[in-house]
């Protein structure tokens, strides 16, 4: 990836801004179905499966559309985006029309948005210097998740900030993303633009399908993480919002929480592993252990 002027400072405070509008929705979204509208199980079930399905179906079209744009003005139009569902959602509560079907439509754009929001916000950390490439990603995932932290926080005082300012302030965190990411990756000077040489979106799908395939330990890497998704992360997601609300009969501010311990339990793994001198010897072996680990919480 050539140089191009980036600023990893305004990137830091974008991947801050709209996790913090994340961990928000995160804890608003399912406690919509189950603690506002009192739906079953099996519908949250579904309401998070339209969330989450757009990623499947889109990221790697999503990949695709981010070779073939300025990442950051097309990321500052996606974060843009996200006002759609988000006012929607507003509208509906302030009119009293929220309803099951309204939430899956919603669901499901924000997680189309999402899927094309994943690889252009990743491939913009190739403009970063490769020499702290390491230290990079270290700060990334710790602001990710301490902003998400102070979202999940925050929808915890739902009962008594009121509904509508939290769907404001995630309004607004998505706004200060969108003006932050131009500000992190400008487009550049008619001279110093690339060439880039374009050749068929299919060709690069099939392309992109076919490296998965041939290459063992990428193909590996995606079972694991189906592993992951399929065994652990849908029960979560599905599992927490039913334990607090039907196990122990509480608010959002229980289940907000549960989030808030989640993520502490990441930060501080994270932080372990930042303090580490040298890589895990054995990473898949660790990975085959904290999978145990995850099933006996289970």
């Amino acid at each position: 990836m050539s140089a191009q002027r980036f600023s990893f400072d305004h990137y830091l405070a974008t991947i801050g801004a709209s996790n913090f509008a994340l961990g928000l929705f995160s804890v608003i979204y399912p406690w919509l179905i189950i603690g506002v509208l009192q739906e079953s199980p099996s519908r949250l079930g579904l309401a998070q499966m339209a969330l989450l399905l757009p990623n499947l179906l889109f990221i790697l079209p999503g990949g695709v559309v981010s070779d073939r744009s300025h990442r950051g003005s097309w990321l500052s139009l996606l974060y843009v985006l996200y006002l759609l569902p988000i006012g929607i959602l507003a509208s509906a509560i302030l009119t009293d029309q929220l309803s099951f079907p309204l939430l899956l439509i919603c669901g499901m754009t924000f997680g189309t948005v999402s899927a094309f929001v994943q690889p252009t916000r990743e491939s913009l950390l190739g403009y970063a210097a490769p020499n702290l490439m390491h230290q990079a990603v270290a700060k990334v995932v710790m602001v990710q998740f301490i902003a998400q932290g102070i979202g999940f926080a925050a929808t915890g005082l739902m009962e008594s900030t009121g509904l509508t300012l939290l769907l404001s302030l995630q309004m607004v965190a998505f706004v200060a993303s969108s003006f932050l990411i131009k500000r992190s990756h400008p487009r550049p000077l008619i001279s110093q633009k690339e060439t880039v040489k374009l050749r068929q979106p299919l060709t690069e799908l099939r392309e992109g399908l076919q490296l998965f395939i041939d290459n063992k330990a990428l193909l590996h890497l995606v079972i694991l993480t189906f592993a992951t998704g399929a065994l652990a992360f849908g029960v979560y997601l599905v599992g927490m919002p039913l334990i607090a609300k039907q196990a122990y009969g509480g608010s959002v501010q229980l289940y907000a929480g549960m989030q808030v311990m989640f993520t502490f339990g990441v930060i501080s793994a994270n932080f372990r592993v930042m303090k580490r001198d040298k890589m895990f010897n054995r990473p898949g072996r660790l990975i085959i252990i904290t999978f145990l680990w995850r099933g006996s919480l289970v």
